[in-house]
């Protein structure tokens, strides 16, 4: 028996938190506000969210 961990970020948008597995991120932008465009592939769909954190806390995420 085994079993496989992705790892995964919980982000904060305004309709609430999106959680992410980091495998299927595609893109983080910085957005106009401030805040992070995060594009991921969920279910063979392309999405793309805003966070209401701002881009260097989401790219912090990524050096823990």
């Amino acid at each position: 028996m085994g079993f496989t961990v992705a790892p995964k970020i919980t982000v904060a948008t305004a309709e609430g938190p999106v959680t992410i597995k980091t495998d299927d991120i595609t893109a983080i932008a910085i957005a106009p506000d401030l805040g992070a465009n995060v594009t991921f592939v969920e279910d063979g769909d392309t999405k793309t969210v805003l966070t209401v954190e701002s881009f260097l806390r989401v790219i912090s995420y990524f050096h823990r």
